[in-house]
């Protein structure tokens, strides 16, 4: 929420030469952060990021959070809809208000909700160019405050009902177990016998990766383990017919989603591919409910991701050396992001079958196959656009990480990977998509990405125990 900050003198004097105007820009929490940011940096690299945050870019990119969030117009009756209608002449003017220090937040809309007991709930609303701002800043500043992170060498333990991250002798952070869903161990990550012991008690698994994202394996109880349930899946993974169906609603919600995110990203481009692309989709999905097998399905996916994959190369532009997308081994920069991603959304998922009781090996998509979690890759697909592909959409535009940040090899063959800061800085932008809100429409529920992935799956669920006549798929809008 924006609103005029009361902050300490020090603050002001800490700031000398920083655009004054900034600080009413933000949240008491985004104050303080500004304050702990200011007194660390020099005058200049100050400047530095106070333009990165007055980027059109970055503006464009906190328009669609805030757009991303909906919620109701502020005090000047701006809607988030007809503030979208002229957007690049109302970012231009708020981007130049803020550079020539004439900015000032608006008051904020004060309205009462009716609670339970008859009672007023006050809340008060910013205008969606105030939360514009707001988010902007905060997209700047966030990296550069959350460093704390699970270092190679840490030791999970387990201490009461925590677990207890701890490197040597210092104590990195404690984290209540039931706010745990899931561990993944990434590199040289060890873990005591009693929290290992006490993970199993608790249905929490831990899934081990190499550093790079290379799956070993998982410790997980037996206690969602559902042979009844197992049965019907695996027979219906067998019926063409079935699997087909919910085959069709998975690509078409993947083509969609792609669709919308490139036309999000394209908004204040204007890239020439995009048309021919959107065509080229439009007109799988037009042929989807025509197709007969899964073999010509997946025919028909793998064609609408190569014109989507066409047109993210634009996107990120030729200094990052993605022309296609190549997996075994990720050969640049941008391949190297969506495969770490998806790599991450995979086994979030895997997590959420498993506690369910579902095999996620019997799939309907992908057909069985031996290793390979078919009925997981199926689930991923709705969400690879809006979640993974995002992300590093926008860790490129806000300039996040850089070619420096990855080991390239000169030699065919080789993978190029993301070196350990560069990791961390993925994650935190993997797990703060994942957190943000959205609508999930079947349930109509406004909720976070891990919710929906978790909807998702209890749909499917429904529908192979029969008690669901139809799978609706996961799509954005």
């Amino acid at each position: 929420m924006c609103r005029r900050t009361s902050l300490n003198p020090a603050f002001y004097r800490d700031c000398r030469g920083v655009p004054t105007h900034l600080r009413y820009a933000c949240n008491d929490r985004v104050g303080a952060e500004l304050l702990l940011i200011f007194k660390l940096s020099h005058r200049e690299e100050v400047m530095g990021l106070f333009e990165d945050i007055c980027s059109f870019r970055n503006l464009c990119d906190a328009f669609d959070k805030v757009e991303e969030n909906a919620g109701a117009p502020g005090i000047d009756n701006i809607t988030i809809e007809e503030f979208s209608v002229s957007l690049n002449s109302r970012l231009t003017s708020l981007r130049n208000s803020l550079l020539d220090k004439t900015y000032r937040s608006l008051p904020l809309r004060k309205i009462g909700i009716k609670k339970s007991d008859g009672t007023l709930r006050k809340l008060l609303i910013p205008t969606v160019r105030d939360r514009v701002v707001q988010t902007a800043a905060c997209f700047v500043l966030t990296p550069l405050l959350d460093k704390e992170f699970m270092e190679q060498g840490s030791v999970l333990r387990k201490e009461d009902e925590r677990i207890v991250i701890t490197k040597g002798e210092q104590v990195i952070k404690e984290i209540p177990a039931i706010k745990i869903d899931q561990i993944l161990l990434f590199g040289s990550i060890q873990v005591t016998t009693q929290a290992m012991k006490y993970c199993l008690e608790q249905d929490i698994p831990i899934i081990i990766l190499s550093s790079t994202g290379k799956y070993y394996g998982a410790v997980e109880s037996f206690n969602y383990v559902n042979p009844v349930l197992h049965a019907k899946q695996f027979e219906l993974s067998g019926s063409e017919g079935f699997s087909l169906t919910v085959g069709k609603a998975i690509v078409r919600a993947k083509l969609l989603n792609s669709k919308i995110l490139m036309q999000k990203y394209d908004r204040n481009r204007n890239e020439p591919i995009l048309g021919t692309t959107i065509n080229t989709i439009n007109s799988v999905l037009n042929k989807l409910s025509s197709v007969e097998t899964i073999a010509e399905l997946m025919g028909m996916e793998g064609a609408g991701s190569a014109a989507y994959f066409s047109v993210l190369r634009a996107l990120v532009g030729s200094e990052w050396g993605f022309n296609a997308r190549k997996k075994q081994p990720p050969t640049d920069p941008v391949n190297s992001m969506l495969s770490y991603g998806y790599t991450l959304l995979f086994y979030n998922f895997y997590a959420l079958v498993r506690s369910h009781g579902l095999h996620p090996y019997a799939g309907f998509l992908h057909g069985i196959r031996h290793g390979h979690p078919a009925l997981v890759s199926d689930l991923v697909e709705e969400f690879r656009a809006p979640v993974v592909d995002a992300v590093v959409l926008n860790i490129i535009s806000r300039n996040a990480l850089s070619l420096d940040d990855f080991d390239i090899s000169d030699s065919d063959g080789f993978p190029c990977l993301l070196k350990s800061n560069a990791r961390k800085v993925f994650i935190k932008a993997f797990e703060s998509k994942m957190n943000s809100l959205i609508l999930h429409k079947t349930s109509g529920i406004r909720t976070d990405y891990r919710r929906c992935m978790d909807l998702q799956v209890q749909m499917l669920k429904r529908l192979i125990e029969g008690t669901l006549q139809e799978y609706k798929p996961f799509t954005i809008k």
